[in-house]
């Protein structure tokens, strides 16, 4: 069984996909609309606006949540597709698309978050499934609002660009990682765990050393570990 909430994020993405049907969708510059990127632009919004209104009623089935799932990110894809056009000039109907999809994307994970599955392997796909989901929203969120308002890459990079330069720096990631990990953090780690372990040896056989150390060590560790 699902319990329904309001879907008041299905009647905002309407109007939010008439403003991006309406609206250039460059801020500067000869207009540009997004009917005429083609008919896969104008399918999906299509699809778009049929799926945001079978998910307005509150009863709405399980099959608008399917067609949720699917939709949404198709229409994501189309947001990122049109990015290289508006990339530092976004317009209002490129924001009104962003903004219908996040409104569909939450109302699918509020949808998602709301079912309450008898099979214990469902219930434990949709506990994967739904943070998976508003994660990588969030990430096309940072992707689309840092390259559509041409924020500069110093203050704050998009996720496609941090991805790229991971991808081509991977013999300094991994040097890195051999210098500080494998050969410092390894070796301290196991430097530190045998110096305790024998200290702790010699304090147990010594009285001499347990009255010495062992004053010692419960000042240490009632002390903040800092860094």
């Amino acid at each position: 069984m699902t319990a329904r909430h309001d879907s008041w994020q299905a009647v905002f993405a309407f109007g939010a996909l008439i403003a991006a049907l309406l609206l250039p969708l460059n801020a500067d510059g000869p207009n540009v609309y997004l009917v005429g990127f083609g008919i896969h632009a104008i399918l999906i919004l299509l699809l778009l606006f049929l799926t945001a209104m079978a998910s307005v009623r509150p009863a709405a089935t399980e099959l608008a949540d399917a067609m949720l799932l699917v939709v949404v990110h198709i229409g994501g894809y189309l947001a990122l597709t049109l990015l290289p056009v508006v990339d530092g000039n976004a317009g209002p109907g490129f924001w009104g698309l962003v903004i219908a999809l996040w409104l569909l994307a939450w109302r699918l994970v509020n949808g998602l978050s709301a079912v309450k599955p008898a099979n214990r392997a469902y219930a434990w796909l949709l506990k994967v499934v739904v943070p998976l989901i508003f994660g990588v929203w969030l990430l096309f969120l940072w992707e689309v609002i840092v390259r559509g308002a041409g924020v500069p890459s110093v203050l704050l990079p998009a996720p496609s660009a941090i991805w790229v330069r991971i991808a081509t720096s991977t013999d300094i990631l991994w040097a890195d990682f051999n210098q500080t990990f494998l050969k410092a953090v390894l070796a301290g780690y196991a430097i530190g765990c045998a110096s305790g372990f024998l200290i702790a040896i010699l304090a147990d056989r010594s009285p001499f050393l347990r009255r010495g150390l062992l004053p010692v060590g419960n000042l240490v560790s009632a002390l903040p570990i800092i860094g």
